[in-house]
């Protein structure tokens, strides 16, 4: 599990520059990890943070989850209104 989770990619990363660096020399290398450290930060500039919209979403769904519980407690008041309703309309 640690071996394809952390190795693996890691390995794939140094054989990868290494067979790029002596093919096209060490700009290569060099070139593609500017371009990932420069995407990562354009990426963490216009990505949401994600803990807030964690949290606004349990909350929601909390009040969602609530709404819905007061609902099934008060099913027969709600029922008998609506008969009600209909009886004097």
């Amino acid at each position: 599990m640690i071996y394809t989770n952390f190795s693996k990619p890691i390995l794939d990363i140094v054989l990868f520059g290494k067979e790029l660096s002596t093919l096209v020399g060490y700009s290569g290398p060099a070139t593609v990890l500017l371009y990932y450290i420069f995407s990562g930060y354009i990426i963490k500039l216009i990505s949401p943070s994600f803990g807030k919209l964690t949290a606004i979403t349990s909350k929601l769904e909390g009040s969602y989850r609530a709404k819905l519980t007061g609902i099934m407690h008060h099913s027969e008041e709600i029922a008998f209104f609506k008969v009600l309703i209909n009886y004097l309309s």
